[in-house]
């Protein structure tokens, strides 16, 4: 090799300089800074949606014009800058309209059916409990909540049971004085025959689904 020939790894650090002067490298910090920025760009950017994004953007583009325009127009530099300020603390307002309103209109409630009563299994049934009828009567499964049509219906069978209009099922052995004082002072869980109930609806002008064969 001639002495004048420099050796194979002389122009390394030459060429790392050369790269580096090209690409500098960022310190940790100032990366931090544009990763921070970049995340809470995005952020905003999810919660105002490309609606938000487009009207803060023409926010900020009218704001400029209305500088200028204040400004080519003679108006003193503070009027000119409070005229630009205006706009986009408008367009802010309302781009946080916006979010409210969509805030309150994507909140859906999710709504529960209520279940529909097994019309053939009740209609095997040849004796009915007050509570279970009044519901039956308003077609709502027994064991759900009562509505205030079918707490009527539970009173109007009451007082038909009272007035002897409705027959009350008595178990068997049970003697004619426990009868007798179910009539005169029922309750929800007293029996009533089901063609009794029937007979009962029918002379009132009603019939329900769940008495029909």
């Amino acid at each position: 090799m001639s002495l004048n020939q420099s050796p194979a790894t002389a122009n390394l650090p030459r060429i790392a300089t050369r790269e580096k002067s090209i690409h500098p490298g960022w310190s940790p910090a100032r990366q931090t800074g544009i990763r921070r920025i970049v995340r809470d760009v995005g952020q905003i950017h999810a919660a105002i949606g490309f609606t938000g994004a487009a009207i803060l953007c023409a926010g900020g583009a009218l704001a400029i014009l209305c500088t200028i325009s204040a400004a080519q127009a003679g108006a003193p530099y503070p009027v000119s800058f409070a005229a630009g300020f205006c706009t986009p603390a408008c367009s802010a307002g309302l781009c946080a309209a916006l979010v409210a309103i969509l805030n309150v209109t994507g909140t859906v409630t999710p709504t529960t059916e209520k279940p529909q009563p097994n019309y053939a299994a009740w209609k095997l049934a040849g004796k009915l409990r007050v509570s279970d009828a009044s519901r039956l009567w308003c077609n709502i499964e027994p064991g759900c909540a009562a509505s205030q049509d079918s707490l009527a219906w539970a009173q109007a069978m009451l007082n038909a049971i009272k007035a002897g209009e409705l027959p009350v099922t008595g178990t068997p052995g049970e003697s004619q004085d426990a009868i007798d004082r179910e009539r005169s002072n029922p309750s929800w869980a007293t029996e009533i025959d089901r063609n009794a109930l029937r007979a009962w609806a029918h002379s009132h002008g009603h019939s329900p689904r769940f008495l029909n064969d």
